[in-house]
């Protein structure tokens, strides 16, 4: 069976259909970005467990479902240090080692893998209400936190799948990684749209309350 190289990470969730830029400078991940690009280009990103900072140097424990990804742009600084970007392919599960999870002579763990495929709902009014108001929900977060990203394009283009959408609004909405590993989780689309929108409702909640906040202060400090 053939055993991937994983890239464990503290707080990033991968996405298939989504493209992720990462920064690497430890020389376990310089060597495993060498020996990437010399092969398929393909690397699995995947969450760390709690309680990994006691064992980050070594091979703490990581979550099964992860995100198979492929290297489409990199760039090698002069100090040796790498920038990527990842393109999400498909959901895997990883399975137990086969052995170390070192192979000889390298520094970054492997893992055998098995696609973990995400059950699409087809066209249908439920799908469309949903995506309509996650749409709606994605470009009013975008406004509120004053950090406009490319969202109105994508939406504009009409022409992405309901994956793709739910997964790019699932990877843009601020909320903690491991509420983000419970959407990736989620076998099925359209219960993981449902429990999207909930938290993205909830993000924008925040947003809400602290721009009423804001219209509270005065222009004038000396007024209060």
């Amino acid at each position: 069976m053939k055993r991937v190289p994983i890239f464990p990470l503290p707080e990033t969730v991968f996405f298939p259909s989504v493209k992720l830029p990462l920064h690497l400078f430890e020389p376990r991940y310089l060597q495993m970005a060498d020996d990437v690009l010399a092969g398929d280009r393909l690397l699995v990103v995947v969450l760390l467990q709690s309680g990994w900072q006691t064992d980050y140097y070594g091979n703490p424990p990581v979550h099964e479902i992860a995100t198979l990804g492929k290297i489409e742009a990199h760039e090698r600084l002069d100090d040796g240090r790498f920038h990527i970007l990842l393109r999400g392919i498909e959901r895997v599960r990883l399975l137990p080692p086969e052995g170390e999870e070192q192979v000889q002579g390298k520094l970054y763990r492997v893992r055998p893998l098995q696609p973990a495929p995400e059950s699409s709902p087809g066209p249908g009014a439920a799908t469309g209400a949903i995506a309509d108001r996650l749409g709606l929900l994605w470009r009013e977060l975008a406004r509120a936190r004053g950090r406009p990203r490319d969202e109105e394009a994508f939406l504009r283009e009409g022409t992405a799948s309901f994956g793709a959408l739910v997964n790019r609004v699932a990877n843009d909405v601020d909320i903690a990684p491991v509420m983000k590993q419970t959407l990736l989780e989620s076998d099925d689309l359209l219960e993981r749209a449902v429990l999207l929108e909930r938290y993205v409702t909830e993000a924008l909640e925040f947003w809400r309350t602290l721009a009423r906040l804001r219209r509270l202060v005065p222009d004038d400090p000396r007024a209060n």
